[in-house]
């Protein structure tokens, strides 16, 4: 029921997948487009130090995704997949039903031996019942990783903020 989720370590090893991908595309590829759906089960307790309401919520259900990949003719791999949340979270204290919105979406740009890309965007919301704050979590990541394999920009900015 009680999932940790490490981010930190996520831009680290998507790089080290973008590099990997980046030796293997072939020089001269066709132009393909593909579209995937696919579902990833959700379950996380936030706990009550950051919640904005004090009480521990869990959150479950459906993540619905898409994957789009565009291979290009200079042997270029660009992936965006697109996270909606269809979960229920309700408060283990209370009982109250919590409301969460939010997409996320992944780039990952792998243009080549040059240079790959990864950045990540996530804005999720935690809407509390009732006249408690609302809890706002916006993760930004950006991994950029040279012909070489090093890493020349790298940023993972994590914020959390009751509002309202």
């Amino acid at each position: 029921m009680n999932t940790k989720i490490t981010l930190p370590s996520l831009p680290r090893i998507l790089a080290a997948m973008l590099v990997v991908a980046g030796l293997m595309i072939p020089i001269h590829a066709q132009d393909n487009h593909t579209t995937e759906r696919f579902t990833d089960d959700f379950d996380l307790v936030l706990p009550a130090s950051d919640s904005c309401s004090g009480e521990d919520v869990y959150i479950v259900g459906p993540l619905e995704g898409m994957a789009q990949t565009t291979t290009d003719s200079g042997g270029g791999i660009h992936v965006v997949i697109h996270f909606t949340p269809h979960v229920t979270a309700i408060g283990l204290t209370s009982g109250l039903a919590y409301r969460v919105v939010g997409p996320a979406q992944i780039v990952m740009d792998m243009s080549g031996p040059d240079q790959n890309v990864f950045a990540l965007v996530d804005i999720i919301r935690v809407t509390s019942p009732g006249s408690a704050g609302n809890l706002t979590i916006t993760h930004t990541v950006h991994v950029t990783v040279n012909a070489n394999g090093d890493t020349t920009v790298e940023f993972n900015n994590y914020s959390a903020a009751c509002r309202g």
